[in-house]
């Protein structure tokens, strides 16, 4: 009885850091209710002031982890003030399982809401007093450029020309740092407020529209980049030698620049906002997959949670079976919540490069930091960070809101229930986000298993096009096999296409954070032709996914990228009334209670597919060809043919 209670106190010293934190967010002072741990009908209390900083009610109290040791040392005392030796040796072990099991705790909860997000604040910071450099850096050459174009100016310098294509180059560069610095300002403030919005939605179980949402973070990232540029974005000249006549001739440059760096910021807005748009598109349909399944995972979490607590006064054979069927749905919840965190973080990894021409235009920095100069490496350095800060954005997001949700329905449920003990809630936030951790850190390891099971799909839709293209015409509408139909359609065209060598989930980077510890992951920053054929994948599964959004289509295609993260989708197996082994597609694997006779009637002679699959695997890894031989002249003297 006493370990339920350290469970109790464990999770809710988790959930109580997430309340405080909301509630640090949502009001300009710490709400006076905040805090508030209950276990075992006692109450302590955590005081949040700043992000990760609990404090103490009074110094007696110490702190939670030691009331709640203590708490549970004299519950136990008092419990075995009649017992023997052996009961005395389980009360000390026990006693050693709840401290450490506090410890690891407060050692997550520290990790968590402080050092994550101080992380995110630190980065926050860093970014806005880059911008402001920026600002008054361009300001600057921008006025200096004008004065040098201006003949009354012309006697400053000794060499006016070298002077002025210094000015040039100089503003060039800095414009390109200004870009990039409202690039990574806008992601990072974007970053943290979503953030705090998604705790607000986990912890009060409700959920802003998108729309909501999106006006309140975009009207705090719009005031933070006009305060910046207001404040270093100066009208007048700050030189000792500005007076008179001259100050009035260096205020006018310092007034034309500043109004050249106002109408410069606006411009960037809108072609950063047109971007953003674009990428937010290409993975909006795999957000709402992954909030759907957050949804799911919740609801069989909680289910289980509810069936143990019944199994523990009921045993037998219907309390049995019971307890299987609800592990089995939850064990299928959490294979699909892997698949959806999967697939969204590919599908903004595909996305990556087209994010990057998007962002060049914007900023004018190419990305290609092996011929960059160095202060454009610096600033691809500092574009990555805001693209991963969007990655992780769109993820915590697309979890929280599947939370919110999910916890609003139970919330409503169990006010029914006075018998349910509402305090296992609190567990399911912390589980979730810690299952989403360890999803994330093993994305990049299935990258190789996917792209296998890939190059094997796409060798058989090529060897088996044909049959395909002409099953799917004696549908309604063209439409036969469903999704499945159009996903080998969808790769079978793409049979001639050689999968360039590209960045991965680091995009370039070789370190990526994680989704809520906060904790940095290394990745691989080469580019790598795996990478190719993961992005190949997931840009045509996102593209049938568009075509079927809902219903059958939905469903296959679902269990279609989960056996992509596994043994894949294809079976070799002998064909009814033919000779010899084939290849095609397995029934179960896409969620299908049997083989589907379908299937066999479009499978590819195992020799074709081989033929098929080592031509694709030559266009992967091209032999590397001898160059031309080396030209040989003879010594003089000349020869005489003799």
């Amino acid at each position: 009885m006493q370990l339920v209670h350290v469970r109790e106190m464990s999770s809710n010293l988790m959930s109580s850091l997430r309340y405080c934190l909301a509630w640090q967010a949502k009001a300009s002072q710490p709400h006076p209710d905040a805090g508030v741990i209950t276990a075992g009908g006692k109450k302590f209390r955590l005081i949040s002031h700043t992000y990760g900083d609990a404090e103490e009610e009074n110094e007696e109290q110490g702190t939670v982890v030691e009331q709640a040791q203590a708490y549970c040392e004299a519950k136990m005392r008092k419990a075995l003030a009649h017992a023997g030796a052996k009961d005395a040796a389980r009360q000390k072990a026990a006693l050693k399982f709840a401290a450490s099991s506090l410890a690891i705790a407060e050692k997550e909860a520290s990790q968590k809401f402080g050092k994550a997000y101080e992380r995110m604040a630190g980065n926050r910071a860093n970014f806005d007093k880059k911008l402001g450099a920026a600002t008054a850096g361009l300001n600057d050459a921008l006025a200096k450029q004008a004065a040098l174009a201006d003949s009354r100016f012309s006697k400053t310098v000794k060499d006016l020309q070298s002077a002025r294509h210094q000015a040039s180059a100089q503003v060039r560069q800095l414009r390109k740092n200004f870009a990039t610095e409202m690039v990574t300002v806008t992601a990072h403030v974007k970053n943290v407020e979503t953030r705090l919005v998604s705790e607000i939605a986990v912890v009060s179980g409700e959920v802003i529209s998108d729309k909501a949402n999106q006006i309140r973070v975009n009207r705090r990232v719009a005031s933070e980049l006009k305060r910046v540029v207001k404040l270093s974005d100066s009208r007048f000249s700050s030189s000792k030698r500005a007076r008179g006549k001259l100050k009035m001739l260096m205020d006018e440059n310092k007034s034309a620049a500043a109004a050249e760096v106002k109408s410069l910021a606006i411009n960037l807005k809108h072609k950063l906002s047109k971007a953003r748009g674009r990428n937010a598109r290409n993975r909006r349909e795999m957000a709402k997959d992954l909030t759907k399944a957050t949804k799911h995972l919740y609801e069989r979490m909680s289910n289980m949670q509810k069936r143990n607590q019944a199994n523990a006064k009921a045993l037998g054979k219907a309390t049995s079976a019971a307890k299987m069927a609800s592990a089995n749905a939850l064990k299928r919840a959490k294979a699909q919540f892997a698949s959806k965190i999967s697939m969204l973080t590919n599908v903004i990894a595909a996305n990556a490069k087209r994010a990057e021409k998007g962002l060049q235009r914007v900023t004018g920095v190419v990305h290609n930091e092996a011929k960059a100069a160095k202060a454009d490496r610096q600033l691809i350095r500092e574009q990555r960070s805001a693209m991963e800060a969007d990655l992780n954005k769109s993820i915590v997001r697309a979890i929280a809101i599947g939370e919110a949700r999910a916890k609003a329905v139970e919330q409503r449920l169990n006010e029914n229930l006075k018998k349910t003990k509402r305090y296992l809630q609190t567990e399911l936030s912390e589980g979730i986000d810690r299952a989403a951790d360890n999803v994330f850190k093993i994305v990049n390891g299935k990258r190789q298993k996917v792209a296998d099971n890939y190059l094997s799909l796409k060798a058989y839709a090529v060897a088996s096009a044909d049959k395909v293209v002409d099953y799917r015409k004696k549908g309604k509408n063209g439409r036969n096999l469903s999704s499945i139909g159009d996903l080998l359609q969808t790769v079978a065209a793409l049979g001639a296409v050689r999968p360039k060598k590209e960045e991965g989930v680091g995009m370039g980077g070789d370190k990526v954070p994680t989704i809520f510890s906060g904790k940095m992951l290394k990745v691989p920053g080469a580019v790598a032709s795996i990478n190719g054929l993961v992005n190949e994948y997931s840009t045509s599964c996102s593209q049938v996914r568009m075509r079927w959004p809902m219903g059958l289509g939905k469903y296959l295609l679902d269990k279609l990228e989960e056996a992509m993260l596994d043994k894949g989708i294809l079976q070799v197996d002998k064909v009814s009334g033919k000779a010899g082994n084939f290849v095609y597609m397995n029934g179960r694997s896409v969620g299908l209670s049997n083989k589907l006779n379908d299937f066999a009637k479009l499978a590819s002679r195992m020799s074709i597919y081989e033929s098929v699959l080592a031509k694709l695997t030559a266009k992967i890894t091209v032999p590397k060809h001898a160059g031309a031989p080396k030209k040989f002249y003879a010594k003089p003297p000349e020869w005489q043919g003799k």
